[in-house]
């Protein structure tokens, strides 16, 4: 579900990147926001919770070196 990506595919891309860092417990995104990027991780991980005042944050996938997030929409080429 979430891949490894390789050294190259990373290099390829990085032209496309903005580096960005994020302090624990630090928010890429938050649940009904629309992704405007994908996230490829290089250090350190990411932890997707369930976020509410009623709901447990418990993990639900962690991501780790090499593996990305993001919408598959930004995969699909648009004409």
């Amino acid at each position: 579900m979430f891949p490894d990506l390789e050294r190259a595919e990373i290099d390829r891309l990085n032209r496309y990147a903005q580096p960005r860092s994020f302090g624990n417990g630090g928010r890429l995104v938050s649940a009904g926001e629309v992704a405007s990027s994908m996230f490829v991780i290089l250090k350190g991980e990411v932890v997707a919770t369930q976020h509410g005042d009623f709901v447990r944050r418990d993990p639900i996938v962690t991501i780790g070196p090499g593996m990305f997030t993001g919408q598959l929409a930004q995969f699909i080429p648009r004409s």
